[in-house]
């Protein structure tokens, strides 16, 4: 995965007595490899993010982020909402034909000429017999 451009966050940052809270929107576009084709797509994402902050240690709220000293990074938590919200199977189309299993050619741009007949594995040992 890789940024194409800077992501671009949109919201507000809230402070109250105990914790701040940054509450927006995360824009962007990504480039992503497709887990069938191995061929780079663009990904365009919007994240709606919502984190809250403290520098309080005895803080026992877990979904409060304990934060050392005075100076806060969010990048740690943008990256964190970002790559959270991905796509576990990372697709180019949802009709992506991928890579032949025996050539290694692109289905998407080509056909080959291998033999895909589809053998059981539980019976392809005795097909060895018949050969």
């Amino acid at each position: 995965m890789k940024v194409i451009e800077p992501l671009n966050f949109t919201g507000e940052v809230i402070s109250n007595e105990s914790f701040i809270e940054l509450v927006g929107n995360i824009t962007g576009e990504l480039q992503m490899k497709c887990s069938r084709c191995l061929t780079n797509f663009s990904y365009e994402i919007s994240i709606d993010m919502d984190e809250k902050f403290t520098n309080n240690s005895n803080q026992e709220d877990d979904s409060i982020a304990y934060v050392e000293g005075d100076e806060l990074n969010v990048a740690e938590a943008v990256v964190e909402n970002v790559i959270s919200t991905l796509p576990i199977k990372r697709l180019c189309s949802i009709d992506c034909n991928g890579l032949c299993q025996k050539c290694g050619i692109d289905l998407n741009k080509e056909t080959c000429q291998c033999d895909n007949e589809e053998i059981d594995l539980r019976m392809a040992k005795l097909m060895d017999l018949f050969k």
